[in-house]
């Protein structure tokens, strides 16, 4: 199951699972024509959460959950993830750091509306 901030987000795919918190390299040409190679470990790494429209639904209730743990400035949260735990904040200089959109955009329902939607993590 995944969870942020408590919040079940049940449907919802880590898109960059496999490619976040990889090393990244610098290669740097030197006068002798050679390269040097700095590599860095993927000490913190950006997670990018995402689910469908038809599938990974919050409630009006979750969706309003998460929308006041990004307006926090400063925030740092718990992501957990197939038992995996990690200390994460809203991403917002990859705005918007949560994107979430009514699955019925002028249903009206009000308690029975479901969004889906991205939500943007970086690790501190």
């Amino acid at each position: 199951m995944v969870y942020l901030c408590g919040i079940p987000l049940e449907g919802m795919v880590w898109t960059n699972e496999f490619s976040a918190g990889l090393p990244s390299a610098v290669s740097v040409p030197c006068a002798d024509g050679t390269s040097a190679v700095f590599t860095e470990a993927g000490v913190s790494f950006g997670i990018d959460l995402e689910s469908a429209e038809d599938d990974g639904w919050l409630s009006p209730y979750e969706a309003q959950q998460l929308k006041d743990a990004a307006c926090a400035a400063g925030g740092v949260y718990l992501f957990s993830h197939r038992g995996r735990e990690f200390r994460v904040r809203f991403r917002h200089e990859d705005a918007p750091a949560l994107e979430l959109r009514p699955v019925r955009p002028a249903s009206g329902c009000g308690e029975k509306d479901c969004f889906y939607g991205k939500i943007r993590l970086k690790t501190v």
